[in-house]
């Protein structure tokens, strides 16, 4: 009897980027945040929301904490709180 069920490595299911898997100098775009409560609140008053344009500037050399230019300023966020931003890449215009 053959088992017809593949593990999910098997299958080719695209993964999201996340923001602390972003390349420097390369313009992205924030699509969602699966943050909650008080850190999604205060990383929302700092300009880290849905549509936002996001550019990582520097990455530590073990990369935490990123430097990331948004909305005329930088600013640096831990590589823990940014894996929860998901961000899509920008077209080279």
């Amino acid at each position: 009897m053959s088992n017809d069920f593949s593990t999910i490595s098997d299958q080719n299911i695209p993964t999201a980027l996340t923001l602390d898997k972003a390349r420097t100098n390369t313009d992205y775009i924030i699509t969602a945040s699966t943050l909650n409560g008080e850190l999604k609140d205060r990383l929302a008053e700092l300009g880290l929301t849905t549509g936002t344009r996001i550019k990582v500037d520097k990455k530590a050399p073990l990369g935490d904490p990123l430097e990331i230019s948004l909305r005329g300023y930088r600013l640096c966020i831990r590589a823990s709180e940014a894996k929860y931003f998901i961000i899509t890449r920008l077209k080279d215009d």
